[in-house]
């Protein structure tokens, strides 16, 4: 009977001895995949702060592009008016040359009226004389 004990003993501590191995390798393992994801999580992290830095180059660039865009609203405006004006003033400009040639063209018709007086009150002048 003790023989038997011993045996059965024997056999348990095999068995309590192959549990601790295979609890050992079970801890070894956890312990590894464990690491595997501390090294994911950091992994993450560190793309989570790449991405939050994006967001805000994005956001910068955004408030740039909106300044921007205003600047040129500003500049179309500003262009659209100085287009009008020039516009106006060539009209005016057009105006004041076709009424200076006018002008002109009745200067010149005077002249020659005064002119054409002048030798009719010669003629006049010297048939009186």
């Amino acid at each position: 009977m003790h023989y038997v004990m011993m045996s059965h003993g024997g056999e348990l501590l095999a068995r309590f001895r192959g549990l601790i191995k295979a609890h050992d390798q079970y801890k070894l393992l956890s312990e590894t995949k464990f690491k595997g994801l501390q090294q994911q999580l950091s992994y993450i992290n560190s793309l989570n702060s790449k991405i939050s830095n994006l967001k805000e180059q994005i956001g910068t660039l955004n408030e740039r592009v909106v300044t921007s865009k205003n600047t040129l609203v500003k500049a179309t405006e500003k262009s659209k008016d100085r287009k009008k004006k020039s516009k106006s003033l060539s009209k005016a400009l057009d105006q004041f040359t076709a009424k200076a040639t006018r002008v002109a063209s009745d200067s010149n018709d005077a002249r020659r009226v005064e002119a054409q007086l002048t030798m009719q009150r010669d003629k006049l002048r010297t048939l009186r004389n």
